[in-house]
């Protein structure tokens, strides 16, 4: 099964480009998405965030995941959430993130480039794990990490910050199970057609 495409909308460290209900619903349409996250800087931002786009995505069959609180998901109707999952602090977080969402929720974990954090994460109960920075500027996630998690562990393995078409499949080719575009997708001139096009290499990678 080829990869699958994951969105991310808004950034932690300021609001960023972010895409009206419309907008969104003109990407989903263009193609078959099946994460979308959100991000922002306040909880109040997020619950804006949340109001304006979940619906036209879940209503697509999207899951809509919150880089925020547990707690603050479940208030908002959202999926799940996505956490980092880097230090032991974090790690921690995460086991307590798993209690609060139940088993029925997605509980997503960003390990960065350690191949530590994300085993300890997967036995936090993590649901996927993601390689990669979420950073605007931050590298992509490393494709040696991807092949490895794939070859060795059961959990679905995101990859996160491709930036065009050509490395979303190649990050695809070396394990990914879903390729998360870097939000700088929002601030394109054709947010749907650059979608679309990173689905197609998806397809063929």
């Amino acid at each position: 099964m080829p990869a699958q495409l994951y969105l991310i909308v808004g950034r932690r460290e300021a609001a960023g480009s972010v895409p009206r209900p419309e907008g969104l619903t003109v990407v989903l349409e263009a193609t078959e998405v099946a994460c979308l996250l959100l991000r922002a800087p306040d909880a109040g931002t997020l619950r804006d965030l949340a109001a304006n786009l979940a619906p036209a995505a879940q209503e697509r069959g999207v899951a809509v995941l919150l880089d925020g609180p547990p707690e603050l998901a479940i208030e908002l109707g959202c999926d799940g959430v996505h956490l980092p999952a880097e230090s032991p602090a974090e790690i921690k977080a995460l086991k307590s993130a798993r209690q609060v969402l139940g088993e029925d929720l997605i509980l997503g974990a960003l390990c960065g480039a350690s191949r530590h954090s994300a085993i300890m994460a997967g036995d936090a109960g993590a649901d996927y794990i993601g390689f990669g920075s979420l950073d605007a500027s931050g590298p992509a996630a490393d494709p040696e990490l991807l092949t490895w998690w794939q070859e060795t562990m059961s959990p679905p393995c995101v990859a996160f910050a491709a930036r065009d078409p050509d490395q979303a499949a190649a990050l695809a080719t070396a394990g990914a199970d879903f390729v998360a575009l870097a939000a700088s997708l929002w601030d394109q001139g054709d947010a749907a057609a650059a979608a679309q096009a990173c689905t197609t290499r998806l397809a063929d990678s």
